[in-house]
């Protein structure tokens, strides 16, 4: 049966003969977990019981202030990465450092460190074949310091600057010490580290200080010497004599300048307005003399006197003559002493010119001897730069070695690290443990000798069973937008399933499927004589009734029966032009025998459901337009049944695939009975409309019924005569 199968390809795995393989077999399986169960109890137990204790680090900068304290004044921190953690870790992990904690404990005096005097038959063994070394080789130093080592874990805590220390033992106080010990040589050997470096760089700076202070004497002798040889004395700090000479006979050279270009103004004014016979009032140089202002004074007061007499005396009186007489006297005078102003200013100017021509000469010869002396600069400012440099390393190593010889004593130099958490002595072992091994061992046994009867049941072929189905889908469906999946040809899937006619009312009932939600409120009930009701309101039963229920309540797929045969299933045309006309999605799937629902909306001959069973064509080939609405029809196609039948249970699956581009796909079933619905579609929550012709006739009764049997009590039925279409719904008690 095996060979059998394997060579058709078509066999799939027979699940409930793997659980009845593995059901047999309960024994076998369960006398195997509870022997290794056993053994594995038995075994821990005899085991020496380990335990582990843990101290902690924290890596940080640790002393005063003072001991910190840089250049300028400024406090250097203690920068550690991971890299510097890691170093860290490896420098408690050192040989070194082991050896004093070894040699403090007297770990050698110990049977547990020393793997010489616990020989195993396996170590032996291991030894006899060449594998492994034996421990009798070494010394032993070296095998208490590798057997430590096993015991010991030291590493970094995530994402911190915390070390943790863990040891085991079989002496939970020995751990505990161990694990201490170890901290507290690693700072020791911190705090030792500091205090040698410290030491080593007090020695290497005493002598260099004492060479540097002889080294900034001669600099400094250099640059006095070269300053008294070539004059370049210094007034202030950054001034030489000559420099402030030449700047001081400069600003007075500016002073004298001025002073002749303000006589030779001044002169200039007055000249010109004696030569252009101008009032000595207009000469802002000569009204500033006091002796013309009291002139000037007397000349107005006699002018007034004269104005005066004017009016009772007449102009060659006596009195007059003379007053006009005096008056004359002193414009002479005016006019002498605005000359003598003249010549007063003309003599300052001519003595401002020789000053500043004697000046002029002063500063030449300071030009040339700033210009010597700029030339000596050169050579002293480099002879300053060299002292001024050997000055500042001076004091950088006097600072440097001050502060070395204060942090001499070990306590101003403490380790980079201390102990938050010291290892303290564990109350219970950490291995072996007994009941979570025994459950992990009989769990793998069982996991183990399950998988073990599973690869036999399936190589043997007893596991396997011929398939019933066709292949699986072939390409993944893309969803498209309802208006464009007909003629775009985008969808990408070629599913193969079975059509649903007249013939598939022989497949097995399925489980009633869970009815959906009830549309509206519940209506009469249709008698079992084969009458409906009339319902009171006949337009809220008709096909734009049914379409609004449905669009209202939100319904995906409608499952539509029509028990009469071809005349009902127009229904589903006109429930889907109703749908289509108030704005909504809608795909109808032709599964009658005759095909009339896609003939009616696309035409006849068109590539269909039954294609798409088949694999010929894809969901976008088999998909057509309505010519009447915005409604989209898959018709029954032109393959043939029979072969398509094969896939009927994947009817489902393509509608699921066409659900995310759908509001509302109806499935036209014809006059199938409801179970074969129910199978088709996978018991997948659906709402039934059953188209009706002739209300009385008895078979729509027994439908009815078969519905309520089957769990839709709240099916819809709709009314298709000559007249126009009319829709009755009903939702049994």
């Amino acid at each position: 049966m095996s060979g059998n199968l394997s060579s058709r390809g078509d066999v799939d795995i027979d699940l409930a003969g793997l659980a009845a393989a593995l059901w047999a077999r309960k024994f076998a399986i369960a006398a195997s977990v509870l022997i290794v169960g056993a053994l594995t109890y038995f075994t821990t137990s005899s085991m020496a019981p380990l335990y582990r204790s843990e101290a902690r680090i924290l890596i940080e900068e640790r002393g005063s202030a003072l001991s910190r304290t840089g250049e300028g004044g400024q406090t250097r921190d203690l920068v550690l990465d991971e890299q510097a953690i890691a170093s860290q870790v490896e420098v408690i992990r050192s040989s070194d450092l082991l050896r004093e904690v070894i040699t403090e404990l007297d770990l050698g005096s110990r049977a547990e460190f020393d793997p010489a005097g616990q020989p195993s038959m396996i170590g032996d063994l291991l030894v006899l074949l060449g594998i492994g070394s034996d421990p009798i080789d070494a010394s032993a130093q070296q095998r208490v310091l590798e057997a430590v080592r096993e015991n010991l874990q030291v590493y970094q805590v995530q994402n911190s600057r915390v070390i943790a220390i863990e040891f085991s033992s079989q002496d939970p106080e020995l751990a505990a010490a161990v694990a201490n010990g170890l901290a507290g040589a690693y700072l020791q050997v911190q705090s030792g580290a500091k205090l040698d470096s410290n030491a080593d760089a007090a020695a290497w700076l005493e002598p260099e200080i004492a060479e540097l202070r002889g080294r900034v004497r001669d600099a400094e002798a250099k640059v006095a010497a070269f300053r008294a040889d070539n004059g370049l004395l210094l007034v202030t700090e950054n001034n030489t004599l000559v420099t402030r000479q030449l700047s001081d006979l400069t600003t007075e050279l500016s002073q004298v300048r001025a002073q002749r270009a303000d006589a030779e103004a001044r002169a200039a004014n007055v000249r010109s307005a004696l030569e252009s016979g101008q009032s000595a009032d207009a000469v802002s140089s000569v009204v500033d003399s006091p002796l013309l202002q009291r002139l000037r004074e007397r000349q107005s007061e006699i002018e007034g006197q004269i104005s005066d007499l004017s009016i009772t005396l007449l102009d060659n009186h006596p009195r007059i003559r003379s007053l006009r007489s005096q008056l004359s006297g002193i414009g002479t005078q005016l006019n002498e002493e605005v000359r003598k102003a003249l010549a007063n200013l003309e003599a300052n100017a001519a003595v401002a010119r020789l000053r500043e021509a004697e000046l002029a000469e002063q500063l030449d010869v300071l030009k040339q001897s700033s210009a010597q002396a700029g030339t000596d600069e050169v050579e002293l400012r480099a002879l300053e730069r060299e002292a001024r440099a050997e000055r500042d390393l001076l004091e950088t190593y006097l600072a440097r070695f001050r502060e070395t010889v204060s942090r001499g004593d070990a306590n101003a130099l403490p380790a980079d690290a201390r102990i938050i958490s010291r290892a303290g002595v564990a109350s219970e072992p950490y291995f072996p443990k007994v009941i979570p091994a025994v459950i992990v061992a009989m769990l793998a046994t069982a996991l183990i000798h399950m998988i073990i009867i599973l690869l036999i049941e399936l190589f043997s072929g007893r596991a396997l069973r011929e398939r019933v189905v066709v292949d699986e889908m072939r390409e993944e469906t893309t969803p498209l937008e309802p208006s464009r999946i007909a003629t775009t040809g985008t969808a990408t899937a070629s599913l193969a399933h079975q059509p649903l006619t007249a013939s598939t009312q022989a497949v097995p009932v399925a489980a009633p499927a869970h009815p959906a939600e009830p549309l509206t409120q519940p209506a009469p009930t249709i008698a079992k004589a084969g009458a409906l009701p009339v319902a009171e309101d006949e337009e809220d039963f008709s096909v734009d009734g049914v379409a609004a229920a449905l669009i209202s309540k939100r319904v995906q797929v409608v499952a539509g029966i029509s028990p009469e045969g071809d005349a009902a299933t127009l229904g589903a045309v006109l429930l889907a032009r109703a749908v289509s006309d108030r704005g909504h999605r809608v795909l109808t799937i032709d599964m009658t025998g005759a095909g009339l629902p896609g003939a009616t909306m696309a035409g006849a001959g068109l590539p269909g459901i039954t294609d798409l069973l088949c694999g010929s064509v894809s969901i976008a080939e088999s998909i057509h337009a309505d010519y009447a609405s915005s409604a989209d029809i898959i018709p029954l196609g032109t393959a043939d049944p029979e072969t398509a039948m094969r896939g009927a249970s994947r009817i489902a699956m393509i509608i699921e695939a066409l659900s995310d581009a759908y509001d509302t796909i109806i499935v036209e079933c014809g006059s199938t009975e409801i179970t074969a619905v129910q199978k088709m579609l996978a018991d997948r929550p659906i709402t039934v409309v059953m188209s009706v012709v002739d209300p009385d006739a008895p078979i729509i009764a027994e439908e009815f019924e078969a519905l309520v049997e089957a769990g839709y009590d709240d099916a819809l039925i709709m009314l298709v005569d000559e007249d126009g279409p009319q829709s009755t719904r009903s939702n049994a008690a």
